[in-house]
């Protein structure tokens, strides 16, 4: 798997982050193969609640540089899952 940015599930060409961040929900087409895709709403929303309720939880066993590090350490790995569950889909002609 690729760490770059998303890539077309037809013909493996970069997207655009405007359009991965943007248009949540929304379908575009890919710039090179015109297949429509969508990135779902929810994509990130489990990872982020997850990070919300570790926040909360042991957000008191810490305090000074040590809780700046929590919550930074948070923000790094929920932006790393989130990333990496933001992949573009195909989407059918059916649903459509």
């Amino acid at each position: 798997m690729k760490l770059g940015f998303p890539v077309c599930p037809k013909c493996k060409a970069d997207m655009p982050p405007r359009l991965l961040l943007w248009g949540l929900g929304r379908t575009y087409a890919c710039p090179r193969c015109n297949a429509k895709q969508v990135v779902p709403r929810g994509s990130g929303l489990g990872i982020a609640l997850a990070a919300i309720t570790v926040h909360w939880r042991f957000k008191d066993n810490f305090s000074g540089l040590q809780s700046v590090g929590f919550v930074l350490g948070l923000l790094v790995l929920v932006a790393l899952l989130g990333w990496l569950t933001m992949r573009p889909r195909l989407v059918d002609l059916a649903e459509s």
